[in-house]
């Protein structure tokens, strides 16, 4: 082989690198892009949130609970399928433990990133960088949400809701289940399964006083 043909073999393997190159940072990305969306992937659902109370004021479990509209107590947790029994109007209760089941996490889009080394009060929960999702799973009171993002759970302020901040909007709303373990007068037990009306904090169509 002259200098000349060693010279072409040379310039050859260089072309062919380069061809393989945007093909090599392609699938590099495409990897990245992949790992990255199984990392943000929700929770399982249904999430259950066990032994939740949503009330800044708690739930004041085995105290008397009145019922002021009427109440249908299932006999499984987590299945309205079979009624064990029904607590009319004005009928007395007590409440034992509640869990939060989240049947379809809420969705949050960040918008503007968030200095992860600022710290509250001078700035909302630090870490999220603009274009995250976070997954918005059940709602612990005083404006707290127990959240997904980036695969670990975590509990934070309500930051999308703040009618001031443009730093994240809500795509969805979760739907939340509380299912309330109770024992009426006669003393059977049932499972309470009250639906979350509230897109944001907690709401729900049956009507009960707390102690």
């Amino acid at each position: 082989m002259t200098s000349e043909d060693g010279s072409a073999a040379a310039r050859e393997s260089r072309a062919r690198r380069a061809r393989w190159r945007p093909l090599v940072a392609l699938l590099v990305l495409a990897g990245g892009a992949v790992a990255e969306a199984a990392q943000d992937s929700p929770p399982a659902s249904p999430f259950i949130d066990r032994n939740a109370c949503p009330f800044e004021s708690g739930c004041n479990f085995h105290a008397d609970w009145v019922a002021e509209s009427p109440l249908t107590a299932y006999a499984t947790e987590g299945r309205p399928t079979r009624v064990e029994f029904r607590i009319a109007t004005g009928e007395h209760f007590a409440a034992l433990r509640a869990d939060m089941y989240v049947t379809r996490p809420g969705i949050v889009v960040v918008v503007a990133p968030l200095d992860p080394n600022c710290e509250p009060p001078d700035c909302w929960e630090p870490g999220f960088r603009a274009g995250e999702l976070v997954y918005v799973l059940s709602y612990r009171g005083d404006g707290r949400y127990l959240i997904s993002h980036r695969g670990r759970l975590r509990e934070v302020d309500a930051f999308w809701a703040a009618p001031s901040s443009h730093r994240a909007r809500l795509r969805r709303a979760p739907e939340m289940f509380w299912w309330v373990l109770v024992r009426n007068q006669s003393g059977r037990l049932g499972w309470l399964r009250l639906k979350n009306t509230a897109e944001v904090g907690i709401a729900f169509d049956e009507r009960i006083r707390l102690p």
